[in-house]
């Protein structure tokens, strides 16, 4: 699957918020024994995992659109180490909510396979919570802890609400200066690299180990979600648009450390042997 079209499809899962809010909301209030509310917790240990990364994301999603946008020309390094730290916090978060939805899907296989008794009330009381959860459990394949997406643009058009019309506005708001500042770094990298040997070269040597790192984890929680092009292309649509510029940013920065920690080769120097006598 193409890395945007990934990225796409785990952005999609911002929209979960209200769904899976709900299903937290009623784990926590729902009355049964101590043995059972304790089993319980782990279903609400990646709800809650979730809901705080959503939230700091969006926060440090932010940031990294503010500092994007305040990118002076040409960057200077010291920008760039900057930027990046911001970006790593960024891509951190991220990979907390896909993490998030993947243990929420986990947890709700052991509870459908487990704990009939409780997953029979739910269906009584909650419907559409016990359909929630049967889905995302059936969905999980606990051998390979990934999560098939084929069904899940079925999913959101019959049990996730719409986005709230303010939120759509702060959301198409930051895309809009996201896709500024992109085209600003595009321009930056473009003219520090044509500029000789002053080249865009990252001093920090624990961000230039930390950063490509952030973004393997990153990579690594994306890998477990399963979609053809034509599903992931569908969840993109869900996704916030200022995502997949942010994607695309943090997508050049890494193929540019990863040039630079490209080995050179460089030839031995030659040496002659004329100096040497003759027998």
């Amino acid at each position: 699957m193409d890395p945007s079209l990934a990225f796409g499809a785990a952005g999609s899962f911002y929209s979960l918020d209200n769904t899976l809010g709900r299903v937290q909301a009623y784990i926590e209030q729902v009355e049964e024994t101590r043995d059972v509310k304790a089993r319980l917790r782990i279903i609400l240990e990646p709800l809650k995992g979730y809901r705080e990364s959503l939230i700091a994301s969006s926060e440090s999603g932010n940031a990294l659109r503010v500092k994007v946008d305040g990118l002076s020309f040409p960057v200077k390094i010291a920008d760039v180490e900057d930027l990046l730290r911001v970006m790593m916090k960024f891509i951190d978060d991220f990979a907390g909510v896909v993490k998030g939805v993947l243990g929420f899907a986990q947890a709700s296989g052991i509870l459908v396979s487990d704990m009939e008794n409780f997953m029979q009330k739910v269906q009584r009381t909650m419907p559409d919570m016990a359909e929630v959860i049967k889905f995302f459990g059936k969905h999980y394949d606990p051998k390979t802890g990934s999560l098939d997406l084929a069904n899940f643009p079925m999913f959101f058009t019959v049990h996730v609400m719409n986005v709230e019309e303010n939120a759509q506005l702060e959301n198409a708001e930051l895309s809009k200066h996201v896709a500024e500042g992109s085209k600003s770094v595009d321009k930056a990298i473009r003219a520090a690299k044509s500029i000789g040997q002053q080249n865009l070269r990252i001093r920090d040597r624990h961000l230039k180990r930390e950063f490509p790192d952030s973004f393997r984890e990153l990579n690594k929680q994306i890998s477990k979600l399963k979609a053809t092009t034509n599903v992931a292309t569908e969840l993109s649509n869900s996704a916030p648009p200022w995502l997949m510029e942010l994607t695309s940013i943090m997508e050049r920065v890494q193929k540019s450390l990863e040039r630079q920690s490209k080995p050179v080769y460089r030839s031995p120097p030659y040496k002659t042997t004329a100096h040497r006598k003759r027998t």
